[in-house]
């Protein structure tokens, strides 16, 4: 709700697409390697489900940033635009997350193995599903929707 009232409602459904991905995704990832879903697992899971959320908060609002600055652009460009601003700052976020992950992973305690597990996954997917589901859906919906639907808005404006 907050995405469909802060942007659109069209980012809103990509990014509740991406957080049905995230979590199918650390699913799979629970099945292969038998993790057991207790309270930490469940936690884990939340977490990385905002961080996702955050993500993509980040990067659209970076692309309405640049919709506003540079509006020659098509809106393909601006999205990779916004891409290539945010990729260092996800990219680093990323890695100072990972890295204490690895370490709790690899040696602490076994309680904590099904949380580090699902965290570091999960990060992972995260930033997967920001610049991979996220930021593609957009730029589809506005090429194959937005796009033809303003076609012919033009087109019948002129007969």
């Amino acid at each position: 709700l907050y995405m469909a009232f802060r942007f659109e409602w069209r980012p809103g459904v990509a990014c509740t697409i991406s957080l049905f991905h995230d979590t199918l995704a650390i699913i799979a990832v629970c099945c292969i390697f038998h993790v057991e879903i207790d309270i930490t697992v469940v936690a884990a899971i939340l977490t990385v489900l905002g961080s996702s959320t955050n993500d993509s908060i980040v990067i659209l609002d970076r692309v309405r940033e640049n919709l506003r600055l540079k509006r020659k652009l098509p809106y393909e460009e601006l999205v990779n635009l916004a891409i290539n601003q945010c990729l260092v700052r996800t990219i680093y976020n990323s890695m100072t997350t990972m890295l204490p992950l690895l370490a709790l992973l690899t040696v602490g305690p076994s309680s904590l193995w099904g949380f580090s597990l699902v965290l570091l996954v999960g990060v992972f997917e995260g930033c997967y599903s920001t610049f991979g589901v996220v930021c593609p859906i957009c730029v589809d919906w506005h090429l194959y929707v937005d796009k033809p639907r303003q076609r012919t808005d033009v087109a019948s404006q002129k007969a």
